[in-house]
């Protein structure tokens, strides 16, 4: 049995987080290059042949409508990662439920027949200091669409997990538990904060890594993670296929939590 993961509902990474392909230049280091030297100029990073994130749409009310019935039809459900507000280009924080009202209820009424389970995935996804999260003219942006790297101050890294939950739970009306960290990223600071927020649950794609923290459980097995991008740019039945292929049994976190003993 495995859990499913989506991310980035709601974050203006979609629009804001533009840069081009990359390719590997060395095995040992790791380091990744554009495609092309010029890839990252102007508006050729947004072309689709060179586009390596945005721009794209957000997830259409039908869309999400469309993935719930399917879950519901086969007995499933699925962990949604949601950013809980919109940064925009003049550095207006706007609640998800303002920004995208249809979705957010869609998802709701989800989250009462227990289809989605509902995970913090940050308050803006991004760096928010001097517009950093904008896009560049002649470079990529994405390093600034993480939120919780270890060089950002302990009272922003508070206030935008505190801000996240309070905005989540009042609006979903339940208790927020698990965390999915924007880019894979966070720091020792984060979990502190996480703790005291009664955050129990990471779910992260990094391998090979846990927590110090008793209080805190890492989950990064028995999970196939997406994100929203995946289904609007993916084929029209790339949300189908993707249960089909995992034969249905991506089934409810809580149960995913029981069956692994896992306190959540």
């Amino acid at each position: 049995m495995k859990i499913l993961r989506i991310d980035d509902f709601f974050s203006n990474t979609r629009l804001f987080n533009q840069h081009a392909k990359t390719r590997k230049i060395n095995v040992f280091l790791l380091k990744k290059i554009p495609i092309l030297f010029f890839a990252n100029w102007l508006f050729i990073k947004r072309t689709k042949i060179l586009k390596g994130w945005a721009p794209f749409p957000e997830i259409s009310p039908k869309k999400l409508l469309e993935i719930s019935n399917l879950l519901q039809k086969f007995d499933c459900s699925a962990t949604l990662a949601i950013t809980a507000t919109f940064l925009d280009e003049n550095s207006k924080f706007i609640p998800f439920f303002e920004k995208y009202p249809e979705q957010s209820k869609i998802i709701k009424d989800g989250v009462r027949k227990k289809i989605f389970h509902i995970a913090n995935h940050g308050l803006t996804h991004c760096v928010v200091n001097k517009k950093k999260y904008l896009p560049k003219l002649f470079s990529s942006n994405r390093k600034y669409h993480r939120e919780f790297y270890n060089w950002i101050p302990y009272s922003i890294k508070e206030d935008h997990i505190i801000k996240s939950n309070k905005l989540l739970e009042k609006y979903f009306n339940i208790k927020i538990d698990t965390f999915v960290p924007p880019g894979n990223v966070w720091c020792k600071d984060t979990e502190e904060i996480l703790i005291k927020e009664g955050i129990k649950i990471i779910l992260t794609d990094k391998k090979n890594i846990n927590s110090n923290k008793q209080e805190l459980k890492v989950i990064n097995y028995d999970m196939i993670s997406i994100h929203t991008k995946d289904i609007v740019e993916g084929s029209k039945e790339y949300f189908s296929n993707l249960l089909k292929e995992n034969d249905y049994k991506v089934k409810s976190f809580s149960e995913f939590c029981k069956i692994n003993n896992i306190n959540s």
